[in-house]
């Protein structure tokens, strides 16, 4: 993707979000010293609306510690939602994810990216954190990247049906 490309997407930035319209033949959208989402071609039918947001939930931090407490977990601060509106993408997307220096990752651990996954069967749904088993660390750019399923987006959570993924950078055992 070009510089021209990008500077011709609609954008729209905000303290904690920014928003932008990916069209059907891919995009990325960034916050700047936070995350970078790429969207392949095909992830949409159709031009989308795509927000990024970073935020501090004690609820999701409490899903996290709930679902993620079988090692001793590190994580970032902060959350990204990733809020794609009517359409959730089809294919998976790739997302980076700025590791911040106050992450400490204990001794044999590694930065990994975790997805927030609703499970529902029946009247039942449950919300927990799984790792992204494909997250690779840089240590020099201290970035993890990951490829993000289609399947880690949802309409199922919020009551407007907005489809989102949300993400947290946390740590895992070395594998």
């Amino acid at each position: 993707m070009t510089v021209g490309w990008l500077l011709s997407m609609l954008v729209a930035l905000t303290d904690t979000s920014i928003a932008a319209t990916i069209p059907a033949g891919g995009g990325t959208i960034a916050l700047p010293g936070v995350a970078q989402v790429a969207f392949p071609a095909g992830s949409f039918v159709a031009s989308q609306r795509v927000e990024l947001r970073i935020s501090r939930s004690a609820e999701i931090r409490a899903v996290f510690e709930e679902t993620v407490a079988v090692h001793p977990i590190a994580r970032a601060e902060w959350e990204v939602t990733i809020r794609t509106g009517n359409a959730c993408p089809v294919r998976p997307v790739k997302v980076e994810l700025h590791v911040p220096s106050s992450l400490k990752p204990p001794s044999g651990h590694t930065p990994t990216v975790y997805a927030l996954t609703l499970q529902s069967g029946g009247e039942d749904m449950l919300d927990g954190f799984e790792r992204v088993r494909a997250s690779r660390y840089d240590k020099r750019t201290r970035k993890v990247t990951a490829d993000l399923p289609a399947e880690a987006f949802t309409a199922e959570r919020q009551a407007d049906r907005a489809c989102e993924a949300v993400l947290v950078v946390g740590t895992a055992p070395l594998t």
